[in-house]
């Protein structure tokens, strides 16, 4: 991941690079013996859903997101290589649930995993129960 001054949160920019570099692995799956999902922070793998965006998204479209978040960690789940996440820093929310659709998680010294939604009653929307 490579937004690092957002923390790597999710929007819908960085869901469609994922959801094409998804298409590109699954289309070139003998070309492709591994995936390393990882980010360009130390300090952060990622922080989950982009709530700034999110906030100015109607319900409807928030719900047309989270299902496309839910189909797209279903799809790198089932990538045909294994995918490995490499955690350095924070992974909570979305950013811990992208990591569990992982074969192997490596977790740094400073890899801190998370769940923040749990704590106000919300259940994780992505595929993280």
């Amino acid at each position: 991941f490579n937004r690092s001054k957002a923390a790597n949160a999710m929007g819908r920019q960085m869901l469609s690079e994922l959801q094409s570099t998804i298409a590109y692995l699954t289309n070139h799956k003998t070309e492709v013996r591994c995936v390393v999902l990882t980010s360009s922070s130390n300090k952060v793998f990622s922080a989950g859903a982009d709530l700034r965006e999110r906030s100015k998204m109607t319900q409807e479209e928030a719900a047309d997101f989270v299902t496309s978040l839910r189909g797209t960690f279903d799809a790198l789940a089932n990538l045909p290589m294994p995918v490995i996440s490499a955690i350095e820093g924070v992974a909570v929310g979305g950013g811990l649930e992208v990591a569990l659709t992982s074969d192997i998680i490596v977790a740094g010294e400073n890899a801190k995993f998370g769940l923040p939604e749990t704590s106000l009653a919300i259940i994780p929307g992505a595929g993280g129960t």
